[in-house]
């Protein structure tokens, strides 16, 4: 609990034939993490190992089926809340048999051929239809100008030596384009008609060889141009555009309805197949991290210690003795990666350790400490009964809806859980029920029912009890950091960062017994002068960042005040708004219940984040670095689907 798990660096060595077992194997147990063997241990026997040919089979596999699901997922399709919040293809879990790597190519690639032609097709179509739709929109837009401006899309088809640009254009330009078409064009004819206050149709006519010319000289003028070549070749053109929309959109139903027949049919089966080759994949590339001789291949990993053994055992039991399983100690010098190791009920607050930075391997773990703290600093910060109950309800559900498709949501949980508790404790301590909403429907105000005390009542108590907290906090974090220094024989660092806090404490308490203020007077000195032996005279101005740090527990106390003062601000409005001849009820209660959900969100926000912000700056700058890499096993997971046993 008080460090992370002890690791141990293993060596595997296994026949070449032998090889996708092994890692097949690995992958499933999910203990081990496999470590980039480094050039250096390489040698004339030992070369990387080549992955195998079926890696490239299986990426195409890969990209294919995931083309095919994204086609099926064209049609709106309905799915709960927790689908949609998480992205799930699936809603539940699929249980499935356990099948090879040549069974799972063999069934992509039934699966495959028999869906992909068709559901190819099926998108480009509606690709085609989908695009020529919204050139329809244009279309039909130009072809009620064209009709309105009785402009003949026959005859303008049936011209040869000359061409026609039609286009619509900001009225100010349309003398500028006129001036220049008819500079740079050996014959113009320029048209045009006021469709509104800001616009013109125009009709530009040139010889057949300079339309490129004629539509470059309207484009520059800011023109958009109408494509009569895709204009019907019709006296009323934009029925004959709404006929062709109507068939597309038909054919388009057709084509949605189609899709979601074959969903029916094959989506599940193509979502487990992804994931099927995905762990295939998954487990492939790792091939780049063996080292290959003419007979055997080598892989190198971490093991948590109490791992080792039963891994040892299913190895020799996989291979029937044909296995070689080194166990070495982590070096100085390795990049040993951290596991956290705590009891159930403090597990769920690593994720704030981890929020920071995990520990170095054999340095201590502060999630024994920090979790507790966390969630009794940030109850007392919210303080009120009412406002922990809401917490505790939306905790509940994050861990009973959204946890079991998210560790984190389940984690996260337990801590708005346990903060939530502790707010209702602490509420029903210093008598909060929504502020004082007490004393506006039974006459009893705080006060009276707290059984602790009231914070707007007594302020100045729960500011020396924030200091207080303060000085706790801060030496629990210089005691833990004075261990650390003297487990690593670090003497130096004991006196210049924690021996100067606690000479500094020591005087400053002296100080109020007048008999041995002497006794004061000389540890402060001598503190002066470790201070500017190790730091400098710039050192000195550090003394004032220990009281920083103790000030800045105010905040505990500021933000129960803030919970209270706030719920009684939306309390007294509300009141207010009430007695308003007819609508003040109307009014009242909807600013009562907004009021009082924008203070708790506001308030449960603020108390989390300056609970966290009191853990990483204030306690941990006092003895923890971090910096640990986190152990990442080689671990099979299935979101979709659950092997059967057996």
């Amino acid at each position: 609990m008080l460090r992370p798990e002890v690791m141990r660096k293993i060596t595997i060595f296994v026949h070449k034939n032998d090889r996708d077992i092994l890692l097949e194997t690995l992958h499933k147990t999910g203990v081990l993490q496999i470590r980039e063997l480094k050039k250096d241990e390489a040698s004339k026997y030992l070369a990387p190992a080549l992955p195998p040919e079926e890696l490239k089979t299986i990426s195409d596999y890969l990209l294919r089926v995931s083309r095919l699901i994204s086609i099926m997922k064209i049609p709106p399709q309905k799915t709960s809340f927790v689908q949609s919040m998480f992205g799930l293809d699936l809603p539940e879990k699929v249980k499935i048999k356990h099948n090879s790597k040549g069974e799972v190519l063999k069934l992509i690639e039934a699966y495959i051929k028999k869906n992909e032609e068709e559901l190819i097709r099926i998108e480009e179509r509606h690709a085609e239809i989908a695009e020529r739709l919204d050139e329809l929109k244009g279309l039909k837009e130009a072809a009620l100008i064209i009709q309105g401006a009785q402009l003949n899309t026959i005859l303008i088809s049936e011209l040869r030596r000359v061409k026609v640009v039609a286009g619509i254009i900001a009225k100010q330009n349309l003398p500028k384009l006129r001036e220049e078409s008819g500079k740079e064009l050996s014959i113009s004819h320029l048209m045009g008609k006021s469709i509104d206050k800001k616009r013109e149709l125009y009709v530009l006519i040139s010889l057949s060889d300079e339309y490129a010319r004629a539509v470059f000289i309207s484009k520059k003028h800011g023109a958009d141009i109408i494509p009569l070549d895709s204009m019907p070749k019709s006296s009323n053109p934009k029925d004959e555009l709404d006929k062709e929309e109507r068939e597309l959109l038909k054919e388009r139903d057709e084509l949605i309805n189609r899709i979601i027949a074959l969903r029916k049919e094959s989506f599940e089966e193509a979502v487990i197949l992804r994931e099927e080759l995905e762990i295939l994949k998954e487990r492939d590339e790792q091939n780049y991290n063996l080292l290959s001789s003419k007979n055997f291949i080598m892989l190198s990993g971490w093991v948590p210690k109490k791992r080792v053994i039963p891994l040892k055992t299913r190895l020799r039991e996989e291979f029937k003795g044909r296995v070689v399983m080194k166990v070495d100690f982590p070096e100085d010098n390795d990049e040993t990666p951290v596991k956290l190791s705590n009891p159930a009920f403090i597990k769920p607050y690593e994720m704030i350790t981890e929020l920071f930075s995990l520990p170095k391997y054999k340095d201590i773990d502060p999630t024994f400490i920090v979790g507790p703290v966390f969630i009794i600093f940030a109850g007392f910060m919210l303080t009120d009964f009412v406002y922990g109950a809401m917490l505790v309800i939306l905790a509940l559900f994050l861990i009973k809806r959204l946890g079991k498709y998210s560790s984190s949501m389940k984690e996260m949980g337990t801590i708005l859980l346990w903060m939530g508790i502790f707010a209702m404790i602490f509420g029903f301590l210093t008598g909060s029920y929504l502020g004082d909403l007490p004393s506006y429907l039974f006459g009893i105000s705080p006060k009276s029912l707290a059984i602790w005390k009231d914070p707007l009542s007594e302020p100045l108590y729960f500011l020396i009890l924030s200091f207080i907290v303060a000085l706790i906090h801060l030496n629990i974090g210089l005691v833990i950091g004075a261990l650390e220094d003297i487990r690593k024989k670090d003497y130096k660092t004991l006196v210049k960062e924690r021996g100067t806090w606690f000479l500094l404490q020591l005087s400053v308490l002296f100080f109020f017994f007048p008999k041995i203020t002497w006794l004061a007077e000389t540890l402060l000195g001598i503190d002066v002068l470790l201070i500017l032996v190790f730091n400098g005279p710039l050192g000195i101005l550090g003394m004032t960042g220990f009281m920083g740090d103790v000030i800045s527990y105010s905040r505990l106390f500021a933000l129960a005040l803030s919970t209270a003062g706030i719920a009684l601000t939306v309390n007294l409005l509300s009141n207010l708004v009430k007695g308003v001849p007819f609508v003040g009820i109307l009014i009242a209660i909807p600013l009562f219940i907004v009021g009082h959900f924008f203070s708790f969100v506001m308030n449960s926000l603020g108390a989390f984040v300056h609970s966290i912000r009191l853990q990483f700056v204030e306690f941990f700058g006092k003895f923890y670095e971090g910096g640990g890499e986190k152990f990442t096993p080689f671990k099979e997971e299935r979101l979709y689907t659950e092997v059967k046993r057996g």
